[in-house]
């Protein structure tokens, strides 16, 4: 399995982290990304209800967890094509 750059620093800094660092180092990650995610999605699913695109009871933490979750994965995948390709060139 390869890794990218960030992916690298982020486990060298992870890795360093004593107890009370890590913690709020977590803190960091879930206020300064995973929250600002699951705002923009339950807006985004907001909108979709109100033209009748997604189920009312749709808005919950599993479905704001598994949305960007799944794109990453997809954003993954598509990119070890990519990265593939280029190597063949």
């Amino acid at each position: 399995m390869t890794y990218s750059k960030p992916g690298f620093a982020l486990r060298a800094v992870v890795h360093e982290c004593d107890a009370e660092s890590a913690e709020r180092f977590h803190g960091l990650i879930e206020t300064g990304v995973i929250q600002p995610w699951k705002h923009l999605f339950r807006d985004v699913l907001r909108r979709g209800i109100a033209r009748g695109e997604v189920r009312h009871d749709r808005i919950d933490d599993l479905v704001l967890d598994a949305i960007p979750a799944m794109m990453m994965y997809r954003s993954k995948v598509s990119f070890q094509g990519v990265r593939k390709r280029m190597a063949g060139q």
